[in-house]
């Protein structure tokens, strides 16, 4: 089946939004009538967290055309292309090149991707996500592997003050987890601030400044972490010699619980430059639990 391309328009209406072939009819040519219904899915899935109330559907349904109608549309006009007994197809003589499809499918993949940070904003005040650390951390390297960077300001914010308030440090399986899942700066690549955050709380453990924190660890699992957790060794170097990665308005010294410093030591924009101030939907025990 077949048909015109609705229009973005047409896609939504008041609360109703169309998905699947309803929004975008695919010919079989690309195979990818299925896979695009299972992105809409996703999509929608990922707007639309626990809590979320009747008033705010219009809205999240307009991030669902701005993240998925150029990415559908296009994958469905090369399926016309790709099919000889199409008005579109029947002149070219051969499918889509394969290349073109990746490069421009990875392009609006990115945008889709930057539409997330929409569905994450202030969503984290249900008990399963705020009490629950190991959560958090995956949470945030998902963040910093797809760049998503009001996420990534907002788990630091989270994690720092999960820490602080449960009056705990990272354990070493954390430290260790977190930096296999993390990657080291580079010229193309971002420092990480969790492993900023991890690598100061490392050195105040390995001196045994726990800022008043309850906590237990051997010398031998600190030796055997510091040197078969790749770039941790470096970090900390850094951390007691010089601001790393992004520069700090002040140098970070042993004597600062690194669970309480300013929250800008740990967010994505320059020490100098003014910070996003993002700000969470407050609790409401009504909707969000």
């Amino acid at each position: 089946m077949d048909h015109d391309e609705l229009g973005r328009e047409n896609w939504i209406h008041g609360k109703v939004a169309l998905l699947g072939d309803a929004a975008h009819a695919f010919l079989p040519h690309q195979v990818q009538g299925g896979a695009q219904a299972v992105e809409d899915g996703v999509a929608i899935g990922a707007l639309f967290p626990l809590g979320t109330q009747s008033s705010e559907i219009p809205q999240l349904l307009n991030l669902y055309v701005k993240a998925r109608y150029d990415r559908a549309t296009l994958v469905q006009d090369f399926s016309r292309q790709s099919g000889f007994q199409t008005p579109r197809g029947k002149h070219r003589g051969k499918a889509i090149d394969p290349i073109q499809f990746a490069y421009h499918g990875r392009k609006i993949h990115k945008s889709f991707l930057g539409i997330l940070k929409f569905a994450y904003r202030g969503r984290f005040w249900i008990p399963e996500t705020a009490n629950n650390i190991e959560t958090l951390w995956n949470i945030y390297i998902f963040a910093e592997k797809k760049e998503i960077e009001y996420l990534q300001d907002i788990m630091m914010n989270r994690i720092t003050s999960f820490y602080h308030k449960t009056n705990t440090l990272p354990s070493m399986d954390t430290i260790v987890y977190v930096y296999e899942n993390t990657l080291a700066e580079s010229a193309i690549q971002k420092p990480s601030m969790a492993r900023r955050f991890l690598a100061r709380c490392y050195v105040a453990i390995s001196i045994n400044c726990l800022y008043g924190a309850k906590y237990e660890e051997s010398k031998e699992r600190l030796a055997d972490v510091l040197y078969n957790t790749a770039g941790l060794l470096s970090d900390t170097l850094d951390a007691t010699r010089s601001p790393a990665g992004i520069k700090c308005e002040i140098p970070w010294k042993v004597d600062f619980d690194p669970r309480k410093v300013k929250p800008c030591d740990y967010h994505q924009h320059e020490w100098n430059e003014q910070c996003p101030d993002i700000k969470e939907t407050p609790f409401n025990s009504e909707t969000d639990e």
